[in-house]
């Protein structure tokens, strides 16, 4: 099973990036982040963090899994912490992201002036609850699979499972994994809710061809942050 949710908040994202860029709040812009180590304070270094709480539960490793950290940058809304290399569109064969976004924070005075608080709430609501609903089902998924032996040969065998684990937190995440091998893999996000307020997404460029690989693409990013002092 590929999972659908990515395409779908996706498109969340960018109805709430419209809202508040049309407000004037900042919005994590990747072709402007700092090529900088969050927390740093020398010069060049994305202040913003600096002023962000959920921005200290990112990586204080400067390099995770061979790859240097190529920028951080923080809003209110999100911080996003990118390693490897990456093109002026914020794209490369070989960079893995990983994003926090508050799907709680505080609704901007600008927005609540243009009558948009609604709007906001709604799709920050609808982000954190399409993550939701696809950890849940490739849970699922993978609880059904390991009850039925002959569907689990179907799809690929153990290979094939979808990789289901818990945070540091002990917030579920879930990776969505190719039926087979004979599927064609791509870049697939491992996705998890931390304490019913935050999405968090970490995504590599590089495909996704079965469940060890994942889970070893995967946990060295998990791994590094510090989710314990998300407030």
């Amino acid at each position: 099973m590929s999972l659908p949710g990515p395409a779908l908040r996706r498109t969340g994202a960018a109805v709430l990036l419209l809202v508040l860029s049309a407000c004037g709040q900042d919005v994590v812009d990747p072709g402007k982040a700092a090529a900088i180590a969050p927390g740093k304070t020398d010069a060049g270094t994305d202040d913003d963090c600096d002023d962000i709480a959920m921005a200290r539960a990112l990586p204080a490793a400067t390099i995770i899994a061979g790859r240097p950290l190529a920028w951080t940058q923080c809003s209110v809304q999100e911080v996003v912490a990118s390693y490897g290399e990456e093109d002026a569109d914020g794209n490369g064969d070989d960079s893995c992201r990983i994003e926090i976004a508050d799907s709680r924070y505080p609704i901007p005075e600008s927005a609540r002036a243009l009558g948009m608080q609604e709007t906001l709430e709604n799709t920050r609501g609808l982000i954190r609850e399409m993550a939701r609903a696809n950890i849940e089902m490739l849970a699922e998924s993978r609880k059904s699979l390991e009850g039925d032996p002959v569907m689990l040969r179907v799809r690929g065998g153990p290979a094939a499972l979808p990789v289901v684990g818990s945070t540091s937190s002990g917030d579920a995440y879930a990776i969505s994994v190719p039926a087979s091998a004979d599927a064609e893999p791509g870049s697939e996000p491992l996705l998890s809710v931390l304490k019913d307020r935050y999405v968090l997404t970490i995504e590599c460029d590089a495909p996704v061809r079965d469940h060890d690989q994942a889970l070893a693409l995967y946990a060295p990013y998990l791994g590094a942050l510090d989710l314990g002092v998300l407030p």
